[in-house]
């Protein structure tokens, strides 16, 4: 899964984008210290960092910001 892919490689919380369409998985990925990127109906979520209605709507230098 992506979530052991992190551990495996170790990397950082503050170096992760999660990508959700739901408010709970946006509060977790804020809870663990990472990015979130809000979709669908989490993009009018508030606390999401990065927001949009679709994936194809994200350019992929907006993730590393």
């Amino acid at each position: 899964s992506a979530a052991s892919d992190v551990y495996k490689r170790q990397l950082p919380p503050e170096e992760c984008v999660v990508v959700e369409d739901a408010f709970a998985g946006i509060d977790a990925a804020k809870a663990g210290g990472m990015k979130a990127l809000g979709v669908g109906d989490a993009s009018r979520y508030e606390k999401a960092d990065i927001t949009a209605p679709t994936l194809a709507e994200i350019a992929p230098e907006k993730l590393i910001e």
